[in-house]
């Protein structure tokens, strides 16, 4: 390893070799042990100056400015005008004593080596690691999503309930004003079905006096014939008026029914009043006597026989 001429240009092939040693200069900043890194530098400054026009220049302006000062005495790089000052302000070996750290160096390069290895696997490691951070932020965002949605299903399904109680309360407050409803009608209904019942048994409770007084009367009438036939004659007289009141009533219903369109029930009603008045004359309207009674059901009466 030599020196290069005078004139030699800083671009010429052997500054390849140059760029190299500033290379491994820079990484043995890094170097995990201090000492080994100090041999090295010193190997190094030998190097730089023999590959580099003035190189050594360079490499104690970057020394100093690595360690932070100048060697004492010193405030300029420009000052050092011989390369051998460097040697002497740093302990920095002869030509001699440099050779013998070129095996370091070497295994140094492949320490170097090794390491920038282990960098490359670390670095495949970190992409696999990030690709499955990847995967799993693609998966936690699937996940995210399908319990977006499950939460929004259960929103839906809840609000359903609500809306399912709110319906059966408001059937429980319909189905309980059906019910009293119901309950009122059915007892009004009742109490009407009892009055009329009360009615129709006080209806025939008279009925029954009626008869009573009617059988009374006839009893009366055959142990006396002549005031039977003036109570016949007084009876027919009123069967007759009784009859005539019941056809004025008739007429009237019929009348009432044709101008109020009733339905078929009221002539029904009309036609049982109209079978009612035929049998039984006397039995229509409020005050109506008793059960008529036709002059052939009666006994015949006859007076005293004359003496012949």
């Amino acid at each position: 390893m030599c020196a290069p001429e005078k004139n030699e240009s800083v671009l010429s092939p052997r500054n390849n070799e140059f760029a190299f040693y500033l290379d491994v200069l820079a990484a043995s900043f890094r170097f995990p042990f201090p000492e080994k890194a100090k041999k090295v530098l010193k190997f190094l400054a030998i190097a730089l100056c023999q590959l580099a026009p003035n190189g050594w220049h360079f490499l104690l302006e970057f020394i100093c400015l690595w360690r932070g000062r100048f060697p004492e005495g010193w405030s300029d790089v420009s000052e050092v005008e011989n390369p051998e000052v460097i040697y002497g302000a740093w302990g920095v070996p002869s030509f001699d004593g440099a050779r013998g750290l070129s095996e370091e160096i070497k295994q140094s390069k492949q320490d170097l080596q090794v390491q920038i290895a282990c960098c490359e696997h670390e670095l495949d490691e970190a992409k696999k690691y990030k690709e499955e951070c990847q995967r799993q932020d693609g998966l936690l965002l699937k996940n995210t999503l399908q319990i977006s949605a499950a939460e929004a299903l259960a929103d839906r399904e809840l609000q359903a309930h609500h809306d399912l109680i709110r319906e059966f309360e408001a059937f429980k407050v319909q189905a309980k004003w059906e019910k009293d409803v119901l309950v009122t009608q059915f007892t009004h209904e009742k109490d009407a079905l009892i009055a009329q019942a009360q009615r129709t048994i006080d209806t025939l409770q008279g009925s029954l006096i009626q008869v009573e007084s009617t059988k009374s009367v006839l009893q009366d009438r055959v142990s006396n014939p002549e005031g039977s036939v003036t109570w016949l004659e007084g009876e027919g007289r009123k069967l007759r008026e009784s009859l005539g009141l019941g056809e004025e009533r008739i007429r009237f219903r019929e009348d009432a029914l044709i101008n109020k369109e009733a339905s078929s029930s009221s002539l029904e009603i009309i036609e049982k009043d109209k079978g009612s008045l035929r049998a039984d004359p006397k039995g229509v309207g409020e005050n109506a006597p008793g059960p008529a009674l036709s002059p052939s059901s009666l006994p015949e009466v006859t007076g005293p026989k004359r003496p012949s």
